[in-house]
């Protein structure tokens, strides 16, 4: 497994309360299977991932994953998402960390390319190109249709990243 580079104080917290949030809202599965609800999904494992730590290797029903090689990849995945995003994106740069963290979430949920995707330029990539972070909390709350429309398991998800959006207290850390 590659290490997930060092990062800065507040850059590392942003990180960490991503992955934690990840976690409760993925779930850890160490055995692939196609995702229950979902028809034609692609198996995944760990905390829902459908690619291996080169994003081209697709996961196979049936492989295995330790649940300390998952916190791995996870923290691998969240970091790349950050850094490409970073170099992407000049107001993502400039967002607050508690809104990086709901698109960082958004991307790992919709892949690390949804703002490059065709389909996404009209409203979602200029909401993200914008800076204006209402108008990107709305454009991201529109991802909620599954492959047999609206979705109840992504509402709930997208209104979780809202939550934490919406979070003034985001990189404060819980002493307890």
């Amino acid at each position: 497994m590659t290490q997930t580079p060092t990062a800065t104080s507040n850059d590392a917290i942003l990180l960490e309360k991503t992955v934690n949030f990840l976690k409760e809202n993925e779930g850890f599965e160490p055995v692939a299977r196609p995702p229950v609800g979902i028809e034609g999904g692609k198996p995944t494992y760990g905390y829902g991932f459908e690619f291996k730590q080169d994003n081209e290797t697709r996961v196979q029903e049936g492989e295995t994953i330790t649940e300390q090689e998952a916190d791995e990849l996870l923290r691998y995945k969240v970091n790349e998402l950050h850094q490409t995003f970073s170099q992407r994106y000049e107001n993502y740069r400039n967002l607050p960390a508690s809104v990086k963290a709901g698109v960082l979430s958004f991307g790992f949920n919709n892949g690390i390319n949804v703002f490059e995707s065709k389909r996404n330029q009209q409203y979602l990539r200029p909401a993200l190109d914008s800076g204006d972070v209402e108008r990107l909390k709305k454009a991201m709350g529109l991802f909620v249709y599954g492959p047999n429309g609206r979705d109840p398991i992504l509402r709930m998800r997208r209104m979780r990243e809202l939550n934490m959006m919406n979070d003034p207290n985001f990189l404060m850390i819980d002493e307890n």
